[in-house]
């Protein structure tokens, strides 16, 4: 991000035109890493995603038969109780649609402002280095404005082909990597995470697993020390009710 700036900065102060060339050639350069390395990483995520699923059940069967197998409550099978307890956490928390649904959106707006603003300054640089290798009147703060309301500005950048090319390719992007096409598509996937959870909730809620769990509880905790100032021990359904309870408001917004 900061390469991009200087160069952008060195299309607005650079005197001679040869530098102007150069400072134009890297900051479209580096648009074209930038978009294709966006659309690269949606279609990597997708298939990403689209494991994720059957990893997680993995991951869940192999810890619920590691303490179903054991015939004796050892020490080896701490690390598995912690993770078995960490799991039950997860599951409870992406079975909240709720909460769910309401930081993706939350974490879906922030992304997408985050690129739109970004392709918007960028793009700003690249119209004014256009426009002034065209020898138009154009000022970036014009550009700049007419970036950030892309595609809907597309009448207002100067008459030239190669500007016009360049807003296509702006539009297009924003168009495809819209806040819209963000939130469905992991909303999408958030429906499938949570037909495995609910899955993989009802195997550990099992009276096998159920008692085993118990036991490495009852035998774990007991090796912990006391924590200061009180005697009651850790509950995990309580810790789960904290944790969705504190994720149902975002933090700016939370009374302290």
């Amino acid at each position: 991000m900061h390469f991009a700036l200087l160069w952008g900065l060195l299309l607005l102060l650079a005197s001679h035109r040869l530098f102007v060339w150069i400072a134009l050639f890297v900051v479209l350069f580096h648009l074209a890493k930038f978009l294709i390395g966006a659309f690269a990483l949606a279609i990597i995520s997708r298939n990403w995603l689209g494991q994720l699923e059957q990893r997680l059940r993995k991951y869940a069967d192999e810890l619920i038969n590691k303490a179903l197998l054991a015939k004796e409550i050892t020490q080896d099978l701490q690390q598995v109780w912690l993770a078995l307890t960490a799991l039950e956490i997860g599951i409870a928390l992406l079975r909240n649609r709720r909460r769910i649904g309401q930081w993706t959106m939350y974490l879906g707006i922030l992304f997408f402002l985050g690129i739109y603003l970004y392709l918007a300054l960028v793009f700003s640089f690249a119209y004014y280095g256009v426009a002034r290798l065209s020898n138009l009147s154009y000022a970036w703060a014009t550009s700049f404005v007419n970036s950030l309301f892309m595609p809907f500005a597309f009448t207002g950048l100067p008459p030239n082909n190669w500007i016009k090319l360049l807003a296509g390719i702006h539009g297009f992007s924003v168009l495809a990597l819209g806040i819209g096409t963000i939130l469905g598509y992991i909303g999408q996937k958030l429906d499938s995470l949570h037909v495995v959870a609910d899955e993989l909730s009802g195997r550990l809620q099992q009276a096998e697993v159920r008692a085993k769990l118990a036991a490495m509880s009852e035998k774990f905790r007991q090796q912990q020390p006391p924590q200061v100032g009180t005697t009651a021990q850790p509950n995990t359904q309580s810790l789960v009710w904290k944790l969705t309870g504190r994720l149902s408001v975002p933090f700016f917004l939370r009374k302290q």
